[in-house]
């Protein structure tokens, strides 16, 4: 993520070929709801892949521009911006003419609904987590359920990985998985989990009886987020 001093201060042209007017969406901020300022002053910096090479798939969540809110670590926001965001450099991108731009102010949240298929997506996505192994604090995680006690959050990535082609041959093409964990607020700890109730409670040894009873009697298999959810809302109250 490319960093830079202030969201106040005015956009620096960056030539990638597009023209850096916009029109439409708008930057709020919390200290005062009397400034508004239009976007075209987020300090950004065009995206550019120079590792670009012929492959299958794509290692953006959404093609196509979702439309969502970010706030930035100095809790200025802003609001209705076209959003993509990038799994496998874990990068978020705004829109300027349809040109993908990085943010240059360092970003703590953001908001994102996308369309899927036939699907609409809504998703929240945080950074500021304590360091996880190969994972640092500006990494983005999406956040399944929120609690007072533990939140439930998924590190989304992708990578490029061989594939068979149809008739024959190998080729590169975009691998996507991810990585499901337990915050605990009390003690700042990420926990590593799977989709089980033996490796929860193993995480959570302190919370074990409880969680025994909250899936016995509510007959989760913790499969799915819905589950996990549940799951969670219970332990956090």
């Amino acid at each position: 993520m490319i960093r830079s001093a202030s969201l106040l201060s005015l956009f620096m042209p960056l030539f990638f070929g597009i023209s850096l007017q916009i029109q439409g969406q708008g930057v709020t901020t919390s200290v005062s709801t009397n400034i508004y300022m239009e976007a075209y002053n987020i300090r950004g910096r065009a995206f550019e892949n120079k590792d670009a090479v012929a492959y299958d798939g794509s290692p953006l969540m959404n093609d196509n521009w979702g439309k969502g809110s970010v706030t930035f670590k100095d809790g200025k926001m802003v609001k209705e911006i076209d959003l993509k965001f990038n799994l496998e450099k874990n990068e978020l991108y705004f829109n300027r003419d349809g040109g993908m731009f990085l943010f240059n102010d360092p970003v703590s949240a953001f908001q994102i609904t996308y369309g899927l298929g036939s699907r609409t997506i809504f998703s929240t996505f945080k950074s500021g987590y304590p360091v996880n192994g190969r994972l640092g604090e500006q990494v983005f995680y999406e956040v399944i359920y929120e609690g007072p006690r533990y939140h439930m959050l998924t590190f989304r990535y992708s990578y490029l990985g061989d594939a068979n082609r149809y008739g024959g041959g190998v080729k590169q093409a975009f691998v996507t998985g991810e990585e499901l964990y337990v915050y605990e607020t009390g003690v700042k700890m990420m926990h590593r989990v799977k989709r089980q109730e033996s490796s929860i409670k193993e995480a959570l040894p302190k919370v074990q009886d409880k969680i025994n009873q909250i899936c016995s009697e509510n007959k989760l298999k913790l499969k799915n987020n819905e589950e996990l959810i549940k799951l969670f809302s219970i332990l956090n109250q």
